[in-house]
C-alpha cells in the first residue's frame, strides 16, 4: 500500500517577502527627487519676535510652480530647492475643539495674509552664498 505525501505550503511567507520587497521598493524609489544644484536651506520664521511653534512654509517660482515645502518646527525649518528667487508663503494653524472633544476646524496662529504668495510680501533668493533666510512677521 503506497501513501502520496501530501504537502501543504502556506502562502505566509510568500506574503512576508511581497510586502517586504514593497516596502523596500517604495523606501528606495518614493523619497522625493532633488533637483541637480539644489541647495539646503536653513530659516527661522518668528512673529513679532516669538519663535511659529509649527506651520509649514512654501518656497514658490515666480511662475507660480512649487519649489519646495517645510514643516516649521520651534520656529525652525529646513528646505532643500534650486538657486534662485522665490516668493514665500507661511501658514499655522491649531485644531479646535467643542465641549464635547469633537473637532470645531481650525484657527490660524498667524495673519491671514501671509498664507498666499500674493499677499504675504515675503520672498528669498537662494544661492551658494545665501543659503539661510530669517523671517520675522508682522502682526
Amino acid at each position: 500500500m503506497t501513501r502520496d505525501a501530501v504537502v501543504c505550503l502556506s502562502p505566509l511567507p510568500a506574503t512576508i517577502a511581497s510586502f517586504l520587497v514593497t516596502g523596500m521598493m517604495c523606501v528606495v524609489g518614493c523619497r522625493p527627487a532633488v533637483p541637480p544644484g539644489a541647495i539646503t536651506v536653513d530659516g527661522t520664521l518668528s512673529l513679532a519676535g516669538q519663535p511659529i511653534p509649527k506651520g509649514v512654509v512654501q518656497f514658490i517660482e515666480n511662475d507660480g510652480r512649487m519649489a519646495g515645502t517645510a514643516r516649521i518646527t520651534a520656529g525652525r525649518f529646513r528646505v532643500v530647492v534650486k538657486p534662485g528667487a522665490y516668493n514665500v508663503a507661511v501658514s499655522s494653524q491649531e485644531e479646535l475643539y467643542d465641549a464635547q472633544g469633537n473637532s470645531a476646524g481650525f484657527k490660524s496662529l498667524l495673519p491671514e495674509k501671509y498664507a498666499s504668495v500674493k499677499t504675504s510680501g515675503l520672498s528669498a533668493t537662494v544661492d551658494d552664498g545665501h543659503r539661510t533666510v530669517t523671517f520675522d512677521l508682522a502682526r
